[in-house]
């Protein structure tokens, strides 16, 4: 039966809300490929075996969306063998086809040593690539091989560039990563202050493991408070919410509130133009 074009829109529509964000190019594709439709449907069902084959038929047409996924089943043994060979393939393939998701695996893999040897330089290659076409946990990514000691002393300076860029796409890590910096004085001047801050961010879109427990955020937020005088709390405090408001979330925003930050507000992509005072150090 005809399927109106509506409709595959409204699929495509639902697909993304459960799948991770892959990017212009590919919501395109996916909005006017009958074929690429019924992947995605046996993709989020876990058909992984009709999933593979209709995807691999649209990743033959260049599809990064349907590349992508192929790759990941491939990686994970869903639907076939596992084959890091192929899955590398697929990934590269995708990632070259601007999709950010693909780029952001093949890091993790070099990181890790999964698929292929562990090569920490490729990873941050990989990692860039993907934070330049708009993948949301790149950043943070970045900034946490930096943070770490690769046979040298930390570079906080590109750590600290790349939790800025992480927080711009509300990474909770990220806002926690500069809180860590500014309250220890890690290549930055230390100011508790602005450590509270971070570390308010980060407890407001860090949602708990349980009802009952704190998450990390405002654990190191409280313990930072007992170190404050009230009007210094108070600072941060504001600071938090100034944050808020200079990056699209309402100045009256409250702790509770902040808590849909990361699920209301996600961006499709960073800012990819970047001006002389936001360049990578």
């Amino acid at each position: 039966m005809y399927r109106l074009p509506t409709f595959l829109c409204v699929v495509a529509s639902i697909c993304f809300s459960i799948l991770p964000s892959f990017g212009a190019k590919a919501v395109d594709d996916c909005a006017c490929t009958q074929k690429l439709n019924d992947g995605l449907i046996a993709y989020v069902n876990e058909d992984f075996p009709l999933a593979l084959r209709i995807l691999e038929s649209v990743s033959e047409a260049n599809n990064p969306l349907a590349q992508l996924l192929v790759g990941r089943m491939l990686a994970r043994g869903q639907g076939t063998q596992k084959n890091c060979e192929l899955a590398i393939y697929w990934l590269q393939r995708a990632a070259r086809g601007a999709n950010g998701d693909a780029a952001f695996d093949l890091a993790s893999f070099a990181e890790q040593g999964r698929c292929m040897s562990r090569n920490i330089s490729a990873a941050i290659t990989w990692y860039e690539l993907a934070a330049a076409e708009g993948n949301d946990w790149a950043p943070n990514a970045l900034g946490e091989i930096y943070l770490r000691t690769q046979g040298s002393a930390p570079n906080y300076a590109k750590a600290a560039f790349w939790f800025r860029r992480g927080a711009r796409s509300y990474d909770a890590r990220s806002f926690y990563h500069l809180g860590e910096m500014y309250a220890s004085g890690q290549g930055v001047e230390k100011d508790l202050i602005e450590a509270y801050k971070w570390f308010d961010l980060s407890a407001g879109v860090d949602l708990p493991d349980g009802v009952s427990r704190l998450t990390a955020g405002a654990l190191a937020r409280d313990k930072v408070r007992e170190d404050l005088m009230p009007a210094q709390v108070t600072e941060g405090k504001n600071r938090s919410i100034q944050w808020m408001a200079d990056h699209g979330v309402g100045s009256s925003a409250s702790n509770e509130s902040k808590l849909s930050i990361a699920h209301r507000v996600r961006k499709t992509s960073l800012d990819n133009q970047v001006g002389i005072a936001d360049r990578e150090p």
